[in-house]
């Protein structure tokens, strides 16, 4: 549930920026590949994937974070 909800996150901040998951790879040192993978929720990112992304996407890995967990209480209450 955390790496679907997390994946979630990462695309919609994506978006929000109107970054293509290509230079969203590109700025965090990444494959493409990868990012795709998060998204979707087939890969869990690592602490060290955490802060490049949130670095990518000019934001602190702590509110990358919090984001995330707020997407799950979200998610549970439904």
């Amino acid at each position: 549930m955390i790496v679907k909800r997390f994946g979630e996150v990462l695309r919609d901040l994506r978006k929000q920026r109107g970054l293509s998951q290509e230079k969203l790879a590109e700025l965090a040192n990444m494959h493409d590949r990868h990012i795709s993978f998060i998204e979707r929720g087939l890969r869990k990112p690592s602490i060290v994937i955490v802060f490049q992304l949130a670095k990518a996407l000019d934001i602190e890995a702590s509110e990358l974070i919090l984001m995330v967990e707020k997407r799950l209480r979200q998610s549970e209450e439904e």
